[in-house]
């Protein structure tokens, strides 16, 4: 016998024993929305939900609590943060973490988010981007069934997927790193295609150079989650094209397309319209098979999004505010 009385032995006994310096990381266990938090992309969504889902789980949970277990002195700041009316500074945000008990990766991607969110500029945008996708991508959990999902893992796998075909680059993977705007590393670009040919969207020929398996790769199997962030990637890079240009200005013109239109219609139209963007989406894959001249890589991007609530007192926003 050690001293122990039996009942503490036999409560010990049942407790799950942690590998001594096993450098694995769990999920949170205590709220299933921190086991999700990889998938979102908006920090305050993220809080809304997860308090949402504490107070399913505990009934007393509320925003006076919340304010109260992470440290904050006014019981509505958090809501505040939640809605838009306030933002996080690095020492709330650390109050917060603290509140939520989250540490690891999991308090570093929520830290990345925030500055996401927050920040003004588009390069630390990509750049916080960037940090989000890094800390999706190395923990294992996050890893999706399916090999091919990872053809949306980067931005650059669809880019490195046209050029390992159609650019000139005699199997030096520095020279295509440096085909891409922005440049990635040689290494990157040889395990972009080593991924490539092991998810069998790329396949080498028999007389030397790769070749693609289908003229394109459809992502209607693909987790929302996946697209959006993948989506979101490209938009970054879109960003970047409009802070900063390599050309000269009088190509400038000819290797960027940007235009856009505020406009008022109904729901009915923007659906009409919503499809005929989709037919567009549709021919510019058509015709860029058609192509037989390859010159560059494009990213083409068809968004449409509100600007406003529903004109009149049917949105509920509206009709809160003029009340």
């Amino acid at each position: 016998m050690d001293g122990t009385p039996r009942k503490k032995q036999r409560e010990s006994a049942k407790r799950p024993v942690k590998p001594v310096g096993s450098k694995s990381e769990t999920y949170p266990r205590h709220n299933s929305i921190l086991e999700r938090i990889f998938e979102f992309d908006n920090y305050r969504q993220f809080l809304k939900e997860y308090f949402a889902e504490q107070k399913r789980l505990k009934t007393f949970f509320s925003h006076r609590y919340f304010a109260r277990k992470a440290g904050f002195t006014s019981p509505s700041f958090l809501t505040h943060v939640m809605h838009g009316k306030r933002n996080l500074t690095l020492e709330s945000l650390e109050k917060l973490l603290q509140g939520m008990e989250l540490k690891g990766r999991f308090a570093s991607y929520l830290r990345s988010l925030v500055r996401f969110n927050q920040t003004k500029t588009p390069q630390e945008k990509s750049r916080t981007f960037s940090e989000m996708a890094k800390l999706r991508r190395r923990f294992s959990a996050y890893q999706l069934e399916s090999r091919q999902y990872a053809y949306f893992d980067a931005w650059y796998f669809p880019v490195i997927r046209e050029l390992v075909v159609h650019g000139d680059w005699k199997g030096d993977f520095k020279c295509l790193a440096s085909m891409l705007r922005p440049p990635i590393s040689g290494e990157k670009a040889r395990e972009a295609v080593e991924t490539l040919l092991n998810m069998g969207l790329i396949e080498k020929k028999a007389e030397g150079g790769f070749a693609q398996s289908s003229q394109a790769v459809l992502a209607d199997q693909v987790p929302k989650s996946v697209r959006r962030h993948f989506r979101m990637e490209m938009l970054m890079r879109g960003m970047e094209a409009l802070e900063t240009q390599d050309l000269k200005k009088s190509q400038a013109q000819e290797s960027k397309h940007i235009s856009g239109a505020t406009v008022a219609m109904s729901e009915a139209t923007f659906k009409e319209l919503s499809a005929f963007m989709d037919d567009l989406r549709k021919k510019v894959l058509e015709r860029a098979v058609e192509d037989e001249t390859v010159e560059r890589v494009y990213q083409f991007s068809f968004l449409a999004f509100p600007l406003s609530g529903r004109i009149g007192l049917s949105d509920p926003m509206t009709a809160k505010a003029r009340s």
